[in-house]
C-alpha cells in the first residue's frame, strides 16, 4: 500500500469517526491499531517518552472528536474533520515509516515475536495458539508461530506432521506456510504432513473447507472433509482425493499406529519416528510383501512381535537400537 492510499484510508475512518457513522467494527480495528501501535523505533526531539508521545497524540485525536456537537454546520465539521485527519495523517506516517511492512488489510502490521515448537523421534505435544486454536505435532516435527496474531496475521510455519484444530474467524483466514505451498483456512480441523526428507505433501481435511496451493505453479484446490490434496515441491502438479482409510490420515492423534498396504521398509521407517529408535537389518527384506495393520496404543515389542510372524524375522531390543535378523532360505 502507498503512503497516498495508507492516508486515504485513514481519512475516509476519521470521517466516518466524526460524523458517528463509524461501525462497531471500524471503530474496533482504530482502537485496535492504535493499540497495536509499536514505536520503539521512533527517534524523538525531546525527553517525551515513547508512552507520552502515544498519549499525547491520542489524547488530541479524542479531544477533537469529543468536542464535536452534533449539528454543526458542514462547514465547521470539514475544519473538523480535517484537524482530526492531520493529527491521523501525522500519526499514520509516523507507523507507515517505522513500520514499511505492514499489510495492505486496513491496519498496519507490528513486529512479530515469534515461537518454535518441536517434537523429538517418539515425541507428540499439543501447543495452544493465541487465537485459541490447538495444534497436536507428530513426532519429529516443528511448528513456529507469533507469540500474538495480528487481525490480519494468523500465520504460522510447519515442518512436520501437525493435526490443526482452527478456531473460527471469517475476517481473519489462517494461514500455514509449508515446503513448497500453503493452507489458507477459516474455521476448521484437518492434518498436513510436510516433513522435509519425504518427497511429498499432503493435507488431510476433517471437518470444514481448506484452499491448498502449490506455490510453484500457484495452482490451488479447494478440500472439503474427507479429501486429501497432495503434491511434490518444486512441480507444477496438485491432485485431489477421496480419502479411503481415514485412520490411516488421523489415527496417529489417537495413538492408533496404521498401515495400508505397506511394506517392511516403510513400516519400520514410522516405526522409528514413531517409537524414537533406530533399526539395523541383517539379512535380505522381502519387499514385495505389503501389510495392513492397525496398531492401537501397543508396545513396540508388541509390534515387533507381530511384524515377525508376517515378515519371518527375529529380533533383538537393546535401549534405542532394534536389530532385525533374517534367516537365509535354503
Amino acid at each position: 500500500m502507498e503512503l497516498e492510499q495508507f492516508n486515504n484510508h485513514v481519512e475516509a475512518l476519521a470521517a466516518k469517526i466524526l460524523t458517528n457513522t463509524a461501525s462497531e467494527e471500524e471503530l474496533k480495528r482504530f482502537n485496535d491499531w492504535y493499540a497495536d501501535f509499536d514505536d520503539s523505533s521512533v527517534e524523538l526531539v525531546s525527553n517525551e517518552s515513547r508512552e507520552e508521545l502515544k498519549n499525547r497524540l491520542l489524547g488530541r485525536i479524542e479531544a477533537e472528536i469529543s468536542s464535536l456537537q452534533p449539528k454543526r454546520k458542514s462547514r465547521w465539521l470539514s475544519h473538523k474533520v480535517a484537524a482530526v485527519i492531520s493529527l491521523l495523517i501525522v500519526f499514520g506516517g509516523i507507523l507507515y515509516f517505522v513500520q514499511p511492512n505492514f499489510q495492505d488489510h486496513g491496519d498496519v502490521s507490528i513486529d512479530m515475536v515469534y515461537e518454535s515448537k518441536s517434537t523429538e523421534a517418539g515425541q507428540k505435544r499439543v501447543i495452544k495458539l493465541p487465537d485459541g486454536s490447538s495444534v497436536k505435532l507428530n513426532a519429529g516435527s516443528t511448528l513456529k508461530y507469533p507469540k500474538s496474531f495480528s487481525r490480519s496475521n494468523r500465520r504460522v510455519e510447519l515442518v512436520g506432521e501437525a493435526f490443526f484444530n482452527i478456531s473460527r474467524d471469517t475476517l481473519n483466514p489462517f494461514v500455514i506456510d509449508l515446503n513448497g505451498g500453503q493452507v489458507k483456512v477459516l474455521g476448521t480441523s484437518f492434518n498436513i504432513r510436510s516433513y522435509a526428507a519425504e518427497p511429498d505433501v499432503a493435507v488431510a481435511v476433517k471437518t470444514g473447507e481448506v484452499i491448498v496451493t502449490n506455490s510453484f505453479s500457484n495452482s490451488s484446490v479447494t478440500l472439503m472433509p474427507v479429501e486429501l490434496a497432495s503434491y511434490v515441491p518444486n512441480t507444477e502438479k496438485i491432485t485431489k482425493e477421496k480419502i479411503q482409510n481415514t485412520d490411516v490420515v488421523f489415527g496417529w492423534r489417537e495413538g492408533n499406529l496404521v498401515f495400508n498396504e505397506a511394506g517392511l521398509p516403510a513400516i519400520l521407517k514410522s516405526l522409528s519416528s514413531w517409537y524414537g529408535v533406530t533399526f539395523e537389518v541383517e539379512g535380505s527384506v522381502n519387499g514385495s510383501k505389503k501389510l495392513n495393520a492397525n496398531f492401537d496404543n501397543i508396545s513396540l515389542e508388541e509390534v515387533l512381535t507381530c511384524l515377525s510372524h508376517n515378515y519371518e524375522f527375529k529380533y533383538e531390543i537393546n535401549e534405542k537400537q532394534v536389530t532385525i535378523k533374517y534367516q537365509e532360505t535354503k
